[in-house]
């Protein structure tokens, strides 16, 4: 890793040599409620907890949409960074965050900015990357609720 003036770095990030802005550790934690948009200052995105499905034409960009079981929330559901020790439950069972996101090689100084959705019992989901299979789907019949997180270019409209 090499530092350049006006906080530039270049650093080799697996077999790949990037450029980037040195930016502050990224810490965000914000509670979620439904049919409410709540805007993540921290990574500029903006997400919204419903029990229906937009269409991606509501939103002004790509849009993240994260479904699971409704029944299985325990409290308040929350979005925040990843933190020290988080396990989700996959495949069977729990794995570090940490590990998963060195396994799919997501660099370091990007790791903070990836949306973790929690209630107050467990880790639900990492981004769309992965859902824990406590809260996955498995039938029609279930009780959906929806997050779908977005970028939006235009800083405050949508």
């Amino acid at each position: 890793m090499i530092n350049l003036p006006k906080n530039i770095v270049v650093k080799v990030v697996y077999d790949n040599l990037c450029i980037f802005l040195q930016e502050k550790e990224v810490n965000f934690y914000y509670e979620l409620p439904k049919d409410e948009v709540v805007f993540i200052k921290e990574i500029k995105k903006y997400a919204l907890l419903t029990k229906k499905n937009i269409e991606n034409s509501f939103f002004a960009s790509k849009v993240c949409t994260i479904s699971f079981k409704y029944v299985k929330i325990k409290g308040n559901l929350i979005i925040r960074n990843k933190k020290p020790g988080d396990l989700i439950f996959i495949n069977g069972m729990n794995k570090k965050i940490k590990d998963i996101f060195i396994n799919i090689k997501i660099p370091s100084f990007e790791r903070n900015k990836i949306p973790i959705l929690t209630d107050n019992n467990s880790i639900i989901a990492i981004s769309n990357l992965f859902i824990s299979d406590n809260y996955k789907i498995l039938n029609n019949q279930e009780e959906i609720i929806y997050l779908h997180i977005w970028e939006d270019k235009n800083e405050g409209t949508y």
